[in-house]
């Protein structure tokens, strides 16, 4: 528990000294976002069903690509378990909401 708190508080800090950085950060994940719609919107029909299930799609598919991706990185150097990855996903999916609400 401690170290989540001292984790937090690190985490904020760096946010408030390079808000840029992060920024930069939502921007990207927003533009992912985007382009991957983009190419589901290729696939499937331009209705309201169609865009639905492009948005869906990609909400889901970003967060499990970076979920999926830090798992195996972390599997690859150090040969631990995984179970994190569902939080992984989570937060991802979390900061995804998020700029979608805010663009």
């Amino acid at each position: 528990m401690i170290i989540q708190i001292i984790l937090l508080i690190a985490l904020s800090i760096v946010v408030v000294i390079w808000p840029s950085f992060f920024t930069y950060l939502l921007h990207g994940l927003h533009r992912v976002y985007a382009y991957l719609v983009h190419w589901l919107g290729l696939i499937f029909s331009h209705s309201h069903i169609g865009h639905l299930i492009q948005s869906t799609l990609a909400l889901l598919i970003i967060p499990l690509i970076a979920g999926i991706i830090c798992a195996v990185c972390l599997k690859l150097m150090q040969k631990k378990n995984t179970s994190f990855m569902i939080q992984i996903v989570w937060i991802v999916w979390m900061l995804l909401v998020a700029t979608i609400a805010l663009a």
